[in-house]
């Protein structure tokens, strides 16, 4: 269990992780020494053999596991904040497990933490901008969280099932992406009449939009605030 609680959205904005998770790159963050796993994308889960996010989270990742000791003999490289190595990890494509070239990085968070970011990636071509919006939403699957990622016109390019019942209106949305592409941080948080918070992550010309329902009575780590 992490000492320190980091809503999705908020290491999703990270300015070492959203362009690799808009590109729709594996990515798990673990603590420096690989003992707790932070936070990870539904991409990243997927590579550890878990289809939802939570689930990878909830289990954690098995010190036996081939890819881990790969990346914990890298991970033992870094010592400075942004220090990087590569490695060639396979992944399972189709029937075969093919070699691809991944990435360990030693990186800050907000919480003054260090932490050890490990992407791959998985997507063989470039994205289209449909692709890589479902992409950015892949393994998030709890019922109380609506999440969609908005154009720069204010549309829902992509969305959870239960998007659609928060009522919020494209001119919103399009506000929404406006606050959030003029914030150094590319994430706004504000408060809506039925909803705790909508935080906004810009990765460009569109935003990803999260809320989670008022009545919820339970986060994990990780899960979008």
């Amino acid at each position: 269990m992490p000492a320190v609680q980091y809503p999705f959205i908020d290491i999703a904005v990270h300015q070492r992780v959203r362009e690799r998770f808009s590109r729709g790159e594996a990515l798990v963050l673990f603590s420096a020494d690989l003992s707790r796993l932070l936070w990870a994308n539904g991409a990243g889960a997927e590579l550890f053999g878990h289809s939802a996010v939570y689930d990878l989270l909830d289990q954690g990742v098995g010190n036996g596991d081939i890819t881990f000791r790969q990346l914990e003999t890298t991970a033992r490289q870094l010592s400075a904040t942004g220090d990087s190595r590569s490695l060639i990890i396979r992944i399972v494509k189709g029937f075969q497990r093919v070699p691809v070239q991944a990435n360990a990085e030693l990186i800050g968070l907000s919480s003054g933490e260090r932490a050890i970011l490990f992407s791959v990636p998985v997507a063989g071509k470039a994205l289209s901008p449909a692709a890589s919006a479902a992409q950015m939403l892949q393994g998030l699957d709890d019922p109380d969280t609506h999440m969609a990622v908005i154009g720069a016109d204010g549309e829902a390019i992509a969305s959870s099932p239960g998007y659609a019942s928060l009522g919020i209106t494209q001119q919103t949305a399009k506000t929404l992406t406006a606050l959030a592409s003029s914030h150094p941080d590319r994430l706004v948080k504000r408060p809506a009449a039925v909803f705790d918070s909508l935080p906004v992550l810009c990765r460009g010309p569109e935003v990803e939009v999260s809320a989670r329902s008022s009545y919820t009575g339970k986060q994990s780590p990780a899960r979008p605030p």
